[in-house]
């Protein structure tokens, strides 16, 4: 007697499939195809492809998982346990803690991540986080008129650094020497502009050591660690990882990044080091 592998797959229990084929797409980072689902799956549980997609159909028919359009040239259908607007708001909401953004600079930032979640509900999606106050409006900087908006209240830091560079830019003067000029003005405060970021980098640097004193050769120190000794001082978290960006874009010290971010609570990653590019730093060392 013939039996399809595409209804029967003798080696396990359907139910115990079905549980097991959750549980994997719970751990996905992200949507996934079937093939890169039938790739996580390992002994009996490694069902022939057909079979795989029979159940994955009937999980999505029953509302249990979700189908995503395929992305870039792959033409599979993706599937996930979480909802294309769970995942849209967890990432509109990481961009916009990682640093302020335009209204566009957000929305270019989700076109390539988001296929199938049209800009029309992205901006609707961003007006549902301002009213529940999740997100922020941000004034404009000086001279734009352009809103931003973000996680957490104006830093006064952005705006200056801004001004700054429009400076630089209208006087053909580098940002160095409208610091240098700023510090002759009479006023206590500008006299200290541009060294303040250096003691903010050698403090931190020292608490490298404090923390861990295996930090000293070279040993790893924990971000979150690091972030919560600070903290007790009166950092603040944008000046934190500013200022670890800063080292290590001038090679001081070197950075860990954690592989899957997206497995960790939103909690959990507000105490790392975040990007431009998306990416999550847990650890820091000396080079």
């Amino acid at each position: 007697m013939n039996t399809s592998s595409a209804t029967t797959h003798p080696l396990a229990d359907p139910s115990i499939e079905i549980e097991v084929v959750l549980k994997a797409l719970e751990q996905a980072a992200q949507p996934v195809t079937a093939k890169q689902l039938r790739d996580r799956l390992t002994g009996p549980f490694k069902m022939p492809r057909e079979r795989l997609c029979q159940l994955l159909e009937e999980q999505v028919s029953s509302d249990r998982i979700y189908r995503y359009a395929p992305r870039g040239r792959s033409k599979q259908p993706r599937y996930w346990s979480r909802s294309l607007e769970e995942f849209a708001r967890e990432m509109m909401l990481n961009l916009l803690a990682q640093r302020p953004r335009t209204q566009s600079e957000l929305l270019r930032k989700l076109k390539s991540k988001l296929s199938g979640f049209d800009e029309e509900r992205q901006i609707g999606l961003l007006t549902r986080l301002l009213d529940e106050n999740q997100v922020q409006t941000l004034p404009p900087f000086i001279g734009g008129r352009t809103t931003r908006y973000g996680t957490k209240p104006p830093d006064p830091r952005d705006y200056i650094e801004d001004a700054i560079a429009r400076l630089s830019k209208k006087l053909k003067l580098s940002p160095e020497e409208i610091l240098d000029v700023m510090r002759t003005l009479n006023h206590p405060q500008a006299k200290n502009l541009g060294a303040g970021q250096n003691d903010l980098s050698e403090k931190l640097l020292a608490r490298m050591v404090q923390v861990k004193l295996a930090a000293a050769p070279g040993g790893l120190v924990p971000l979150n660690d690091l972030w919560r000794s600070l903290q007790n001082e009166g950092w603040d978290k944008s000046s934190f990882d500013r200022t670890v960006l800063g080292l290590a874009e001038k090679y001081r010290v070197s950075l860990q990044r954690h592989n899957f971010p997206y497995v960790l609570s939103e909690q959990e990653r507000a105490e790392l080091v975040a990007d431009e590019r998306g990416n999550y730093y847990v650890g820091i060392e000396l080079r």
